[in-house]
This record gives C-alpha cells, sequence and structure tokens, in this order.
C-alpha cells in the first residue's frame, strides 16, 4: 500500500511553498494555485483593499468632523448668582475624548469638582483643569498645551453641569 500524500501551502516571503509529505518524509516544491483558486484570491485581496480603504476615509472623515467640532467649541461661563446649591453632572465629548463631572455650588461659589470619567488619548493634564476652575470661579482660564482637546471637553462637561443648576 503507498504513502499517503498530504500538500500544505504556505507563504515565505514572497514565494509560496508547499510542503508535500509522504509517510514521515517531506520534500518543498513551489505551489501552485488552481485557476479558480488564484481568482478567488485575488478576489479576496480586492475585497479586503476595499474594506482597509473604506475604514481609513471613514476615520478620517469622523476626524474631520470631530475636528470642526472641537473648532467650533465655545465655552460660555455661567453666571454663578443664577446656579442654585447643590452638586450637578455634566458630560461632554469630541471623539475619541469623553468627560463627567460632578460640580458642587455653596454660596454661589464652586466648591469642588470631581471628575468621574475621562477618557482620553494623551491629554492627562488636562486632569488639572477642575483645581483652576474651582481657584478661578470661572470657566474662563488656560486650556492645556498638548491637552486641547481634553481641556476643551472637561470645561465643556463642567459648564454643562453648572447650566443644570441654573435657576
Amino acid at each position: 500500500m503507498p504513502a499517503t500524500k498530504r500538500r500544505q501551502c504556505r507563504l515565505e516571503g514572497a514565494q509560496v511553498h508547499v510542503i508535500v509529505w509522504k509517510g514521515t518524509n517531506a520534500s518543498r516544491e513551489f505551489c501552485s494555485f488552481t485557476s479558480e483558486e488564484a481568482l478567488l484570491t485575488k478576489i479576496a485581496l480586492v475585497v479586503l483593499a476595499i474594506v482597509v480603504v473604506g475604514v481609513m476615509v471613514a476615520r478620517s472623515l469622523i476626524e474631520a468632523y470631530e475636528r470642526q467640532k472641537m473648532a467650533s467649541t465655545i465655552i460660555s461661563n455661567i453666571d454663578l448668582l443664577k446656579v442654585v446649591e447643590g452638586t450637578y453632572t455634566g458630560s461632554y465629548d469630541i471623539f475619541p475624548v469623553i468627560a463627567e463631572v460632578k460640580v458642587t455650588v455653596k454660596d454661589y461659589k464652586i466648591t469642588a469638582i470631581q471628575l468621574v470619567k475621562h477618557r482620553t488619548g494623551q491629554g492627562q493634564g488636562a486632569e488639572a483643569l477642575p483645581g483652576k476652575v474651582v481657584a478661578a470661579q470661572s470657566l474662563q482660564v488656560d486650556t492645556v498645551t498638548g491637552a486641547t482637546l481634553s481641556s476643551k471637553v472637561i470645561l465643556k462637561a463642567i459648564e454643562n453641569a453648572l447650566r443644570s443648576g441654573v435657576k
């Protein structure tokens, strides 16, 4: 009874090799595909390329939209004399940054700001802003260099929290 023959194709560098097994002995040859296999491989590569390009284009469009959103984000100062005492939650997001805060107001002053959630890429430096807002009693504080997006998102979240307490 002749030994069974198995073929295993694999990619090595730029060449496709086949390992032919005869019993326990293996030999190496170039792999050849049938025309149907070659066509299916080409179709799969074209579909993969289209998907990759589509994802890249979609990401670019989303990033452009978010940059425009950031540029148009205006931080408005809230008149603390109109904010009722209490603790208020606010949030804001501009992809990929998300911030959620709790702002406590007592005697028409911001007494505490807790940064509940801050999902960011490289904007950890902006996490110092709540303390600056408490010290200044104003949202008109300088953004953190290198963390402009996170700075604006955190400030807008604080604004939204204060706005929810306006009487």
